[in-house]
């Protein structure tokens, strides 16, 4: 069984360790070093000692400071933290150099009681991402969990610890996992895998954040998939309840699909994922020319700037600055499509995009893969809607507000 972090499942006070730090980052300091972090998480509350009286956290630190360093329990907090932020994609470590990423600024930003939604989807979304690696391969123990109860209704809890035991994302080891599963003596079980330890570390984080989120439901000690997971599911289809399938039911990155990155673009007439209520462009041989055209704006930019998508086609975000771009192709429909993207490019803004930037400037663009007639591109710079055309050669051309605001984001144009 892999191992994974265990010491907080706290969705607010996870969120206040992230904070600490991001301070220490901000101030310069060493989060690898796991004293100056776990003196830092014991002053902001999140480390919590075991019987302090009326003892001072300073007192309660130089007690812990006599201790043997691999006794020290705030070392082993910071230890656990990072490698947990990590796993998470919230702070990385490049050449000694620590970064947070925009995510993790814009958690910290949101208001816990106006944006919960907001929150939960930035935490939903880690965790979708979040893999596992060892010897056996790698998994996504998060999508594991929702594809296990989801296919298990009921399931004991003590097997949701079993998202950690797949060794990869692959339909036969899903198989075995199910059948792992199936055993009528669930501890015994587990303690067999992984060890009476380890067994009940497995459950103490994910399946906890998965009911904190509204994905799981525990109803006592039987695990349920949510409406909200399973209505998702559902449009998706059956055939694509797996990795994919789960994945693409919030924000996720963006990764081109074009056959030379090692992805495949959809055939006419396959099933096409419900990521959008309303999209005009999901007709026939479209959606491969309306994929292409987003792949071509997308090599545009630079490797800093990240890139995502959702409800809304792609997301480019930057520290400062966030580009919501919706991509329509163009078949002798200009005037439909210009009007269906203005109102999608509003719609996910203020609903998806806004509440999770908040201190960040917004921009917005419609891409298209023909050039539109200077009447429409007149009425999309009237608000503040650039435009761009990325032909099938390669060519761009674009209105002068969408050209400063590519450039704003470093985008080669």
């Amino acid at each position: 069984m892999k191992n994974f972090p265990h010491q907080i499942n706290q969705l607010p006070r996870l969120r206040r360790a992230l904070a600490v730090f991001c301070r220490l980052m901000d101030n310069g300091e060493d989060v690898s070093n796991d004293g100056v972090v776990g003196d830092a998480l014991a002053r902001a509350g999140v480390y919590t000692f075991r019987n302090p009286g009326t003892r001072t956290t300073d007192e309660l630190l130089r007690g812990e400071h006599r201790k043997p360093t691999a006794s020290q329990g705030t070392r082993a907090c910071a230890r656990d933290l990072r490698r947990f932020f990590i796993l998470s994609g919230f702070v990385s470590e490049t050449r000694n150099a620590w970064r947070v990423a925009a995510t993790a600024r814009s958690l910290l930003a949101l208001d816990e009681r106006r944006h919960t939604d907001q929150i939960h989807d930035i935490w939903r979304q880690s965790l979708l991402n979040l893999e596992l690696a060892d010897d056996t391969g790698v998994s996504h123990p998060y999508q594991v969990l929702l594809r296990l109860v989801a296919e298990i209704p009921g399931l004991a809890k003590p097997y949701s610890g079993l998202c950690l035991e797949a060794r990869d994302d692959t339909d036969v080891e899903f198989t075995r996992i199910l059948r792992l599963a199936a055993r009528n003596n669930p501890t015994a079980t587990m303690e067999e895998l992984a060890g009476a330890h380890m067994a009940r570390n497995s459950v103490k984080i994910l399946p906890s954040i998965a009911e904190q989120l509204g994905d799981v439901i525990d109803r006592n000690a039987r695990l349920y998939i949510s409406d909200r997971i399973a209505d998702a599911m559902d449009q998706i289809g059956r055939t694509e309840t797996g990795r994919g399938g789960i994945a693409s039911l919030v924000r996720r990155p963006y990764v081109p699909r074009r056959r030379t990155t090692g992805g495949q673009r959809r055939e006419s007439g396959a099933a096409q994922p419900t990521t959008r209520v309303y999209d005009p462009d999901l007709i026939g041989n479209r959606i491969n020319a309306h994929e292409d055209c987003l792949d071509r704006l997308s090599r545009l930019f630079p490797r800093n700037v990240e890139q995502f998508h959702a409800i809304y086609d792609l997301l480019l975000v930057s520290p400062e600055t966030v580009l919501l771009v919706e991509c329509k192709t163009i078949r002798n429909d200009a005037r439909i499509q210009v009007r269906n993207a203005l109102g999608q490019i509003f719609y996910y803004e203020y609903f998806d995009v806004a509440p999770l930037h908040p201190d960040k400037r917004l921009l917005r663009l419609l891409l298209t893969d023909i050039p539109l007639p200077p009447d429409l591109t007149r009425f999309l710079t009237n608000y503040q809607v650039g435009h761009v055309s990325i032909t099938e050669t390669g060519a761009v051309n674009g209105t002068e507000l969408a050209l400063t605001n590519l450039r704003t984001l470093g985008a080669s144009c």
